[in-house]
C-alpha cells in the first residue's frame, strides 16, 4: 500500500494535468490513505516521511507563488511548509493517544559506523537480527541509482527519501532517549519496521542504477559497433544479476566467506519449513497436559506451540518481559523458577497462574526465528536451571533434549 500511495500522491500533484483528472487522481490518493490508516497508522508516517521531498520538489518548480502580502519565492514558501510540517510531526509525538506507542522502547543494536557499513550493504539490521547477509550486488545498484539522482533534478526527490528513511533506520539503531522516540517512535523504535520502509525508499534507486547500467553497457556496445546486438544486454544483466545474488558464497583469503543472501537463509529457512524433529515430542506434552498452563521459554521455539499444538504456554509473546508491563509473578516464574521447593514466593506466584507443568526444548529449536533477536539474556534462567531430579519437578517426557516437567503441588 505504501508505494501505491506514494505513486497516487505523484500523479495527483504532478504538473500539466486537466482538473478531471487531477481529481481523479486525488480522490484515489484519499481513499488508499484510509486503507493505509486502516491497515497500520505508522504507515501513515511512512507516507508523509516519502511525500514530503516530492511536495517539497513540486514546490521548487515554481519560481515563486502569489500571496496577500505579494510574490513570495519559491525556496521561503518551501521553506515554510518543511517547518510545518516538523510543527505537525512534532504535535503528533505529543499526542496522548500515541504515547504508548512513541514511548515504547527497543535497545539499540550498532554503532553510528557500523550502522553506516550496513546501509551501505542493505543490511539495515544485522546486529539485532543475526542473520542477515551483505547485499552486494543490490547496494551497488543502489548507489548507482543515488549518484543519479543526486545529477538529474527530477529524480533528486528519490534521493532524499531514501536519505530520511536512512537517518531513521541510523537512529533507532544507535541513539537512545527522546531523539530516537520523536523520530522513530511512530514505528515504535523498531529496527524491523523502519528498515522495511528504508528498503522501499530504496526500490527506485535500484530501479535508476539498474536503467543507467544498462544505459551504459549499450552505449558501450554502440561505440564498438555492436549495437545490433544490444537486445542481448538486458538478457546478460538479468541473468548476471541473478547468478551474483543467488550464488551460496565466495571463500577469501583469511578462511572468510562471503555469502549471497540466498546461502545465508537457507538454513533457518530448513528449520523453519521442514518437518520438525520434536513434532512426536511435542505431540506427546500437548495429550499429556490437556488444557493445563505450561511455563515455557518462548525463544526455544515454544511460542509457536500454542498455534500449532493448541498448548497452554504461558509465554506467547517475544517482547514486553523485564518492562513495566510484566507482573511480579512472571519476573519471580523467569528468573528463579528452580527454587520453587525452597522460595514461598516462587511457589506463590505459581499458585497465583495456575501453572501444572515446565516445558523446556532445545535452545537452538528457534535457530533463523526473529524472536531470538529479541531474547533476554538469562532471563529465563529459572526454567532453564532446572536439571534431572530437580526438587519439586519430576520428569515426565524426556526426548534429546527437550523435557516436560510437572510442577509438584
Amino acid at each position: 500500500l505504501l508505494p501505491t500511495g506514494v505513486a497516487l500522491l505523484v500523479t495527483a500533484t504532478r504538473a500539466n494535468q486537466q482538473l478531471r483528472q487531477r481529481l481523479g487522481h486525488s480522490t484515489l490518493f484519499l481513499m488508499s490513505c484510509v486503507g493505509i490508516a486502516t491497515l497500520h497508522p505508522n504507515i501513515v508516517f511512512s507516507l508523509g516521511l516519502m511525500a514530503v521531498p516530492w511536495l517539497a520538489h513540486r514546490m521548487l518548480e515554481q519560481r515563486s507563488y502569489r500571496s496577500f502580502a505579494g510574490t513570495i519565492p519559491s525556496p521561503i514558501c518551501t521553506l515554510a511548509f518543511l517547518l510545518l510540517c516538523c510543527a505537525a510531526w512534532f504535535l503528533a509525538w505529543r499526542l496522548p493517544p500515541l504515547q504508548s506507542t512513541v514511548t515504547y522502547v527497543w535497545p539499540p543494536y550498532a554503532t553510528p559506523r557500523q550502522e553506516l557499513i550496513n546501509i551501505l550493504k542493505l543490511s539495515y539490521t544485522k546486529g539485532h537480527y543475526y542473520v542477515l547477509p551483505a547485499h552486494i550486488v543490490p547496494a551497488a545498484l543502489v548507489a548507482i541509482g543515488a549518484v543519479h539522482c543526486a545529477h538529474t533534478r527530477e529524480h533528486r526527490w528519490l534521493l532524499v527519501a531514501y536519505l530520511l528513511a536512512a537517518l531513521l533506520v541510523t537512529v533507532t539503531a544507535t541513539a537512545t532517549g527522546t531523539l530516537r522516540s520523536l523520530l522513530t517512535g511512530f514505528w515504535y523504535t523498531d529496527a524491523f519496521r523502519v528498515s522495511a520502509m528504508a528498503a522501499i525508499a530504496a526500490i527506485p534507486l535500484l530501479c535508476l542504477g539498474a536503467a543507467s547500467t544498462l544505459a551504459f553497457a549499450e552505449r558501450r556496445l554502440s561505440r564498438r559497433r555492436l549495437d545490433e546486438r544490444s537486445y542481448l544486454v538486458p538478457a546478460v544483466c538479468g541473468v548476471a544479476y541473478l547468478a551474483l545474488s543467488l550464488y551460496p558464497g565466495i571463500s577469501l583469503p583469511g578462511n572468510r566467506l562471503v555469502q549471497s543472501p540466498l546461502a545465508a537463509f537457507a538454513p533457518p529457512v530448513q528449520e523453519s519449513y521442514l518437518p520438525n524433529p520434536y513434532e512426536g515430542f511435542l505431540a506427546k506434552v500437548s495429550a499429556a497436559t490437556g488444557n493445563d498452563l505450561i511455563i515455557n521459554d518462548p525463544y526455544d521455539g515454544s511460542i509457536d506451540t500454542y498455534g500449532l499444538y493448541g498448548m497452554r504456554v504461558y509465554y506467547r509473546y517475544f517482547a514486553g518481559y523485564g518492562t513495566e508491563k510484566e507482573t511480579p509473578e512472571s519476573i519471580l516464574i523467569r528468573n528463579r523458577l528452580d527454587q520453587i521447593a525452597y522460595d514461598p514466593d516462587v511457589r506463590a506466584a505459581v499458585d497465583a497462574v495456575g501453572a501444572r507443568y515446565v516445558m523446556a526444548l532445545d535452545e537452538n529449536g528457534a535457530y533463523g526465528s526473529f524472536t531470538r533477536s529479541a531474547r533476554i539474556p538469562g532471563g529465563w534462567d529459572g526454567s532453564r536451571r532446572i536439571p534431572y531430579k530437580t526438587p519439586g519437578f519430576p520428569l515426565m517426557l524426556m526426548d534429546g533434549p527437550c523435557r516436560l516437567y510437572r510442577i509438584d503441588d
